[in-house]
């Protein structure tokens, strides 16, 4: 199964090829206790998405701190088959804005009972400047993060966003702007392999 984010409609589209950033826990048991405490179970996504822009106060297009960065959703039973239907209201598990963790794409999950997941940092939606030109907007990087950030999800503390690490060059030098790209999960060595784009 795979899925489709559909821009700014948190609509989900059953469909043959993942086309959307996604991470779908599709091993273990299902449990019914753990879906209502918020907890992500087999057949639960989570998808990142753009927050969309906000151009108050202004006027220049900026990200929107309060817009969604991150949804986690239950997937596991849409209640019809996988035909390319579209699936307006799929049942949320959480969100984050990118207030909480900035604009970010790539995702891994580990393999922790339960699961936590990993978020790159990313400029993929474009690079945004604060309206002073002092440093970059709200909703950008989000808070204690930076373009070199990978952000942690922790499971067994509600899913709140932690900054795990700042990428650095070999050099020393920090990421730039250009952000993270494809961040993956190592389970026989327990390790977690991010690009960085710079």
């Amino acid at each position: 199964m795979a899925l489709r984010l559909i821009p700014q409609t948190s609509r989900i589209l059953i469909a043959g090829a993942l086309v959307a950033t996604a991470a779908m826990l599709c091993s273990g048991r299902f449990d019914a206790a753990q879906a209502q405490d918020g907890i992500l179970s087999p057949g639960d996504a989570i998808i990142s998405q753009f927050s969309g822009l906000n151009t108050r106060p202004t006027g220049q297009p900026l990200p929107d701190p309060n817009g969604a960065t991150v949804r986690a959703m239950s997937l596991s039973n849409p209640g019809f088959p996988a035909d390319g239907s579209v699936w307006p209201n799929p049942p949320l598990i959480f969100s984050l804005t990118a207030g909480d963790t900035g604009q970010v794409f790539g995702i891994a999950l580990d393999d922790a009972e339960p699961a936590n997941a990993y978020l790159a940092a990313s400029s993929v939606y474009g690079l945004y400047r604060s309206p002073t030109g002092d440093g970059w907007a709200d909703g950008m990087w989000g808070p204690g993060g930076g373009p070199g950030t990978l952000w942690k999800l922790d499971g067994a503390n509600n899913y709140s966003p932690v900054p795990l690490a700042n990428l650095i060059g070999e050099d020393g030098t920090e990421n730039g702007g250009a952000g993270l790209g494809g961040i993956a999960y190592d389970p026989w060595n327990s390790q977690i392999f991010v690009s960085d784009l710079e």
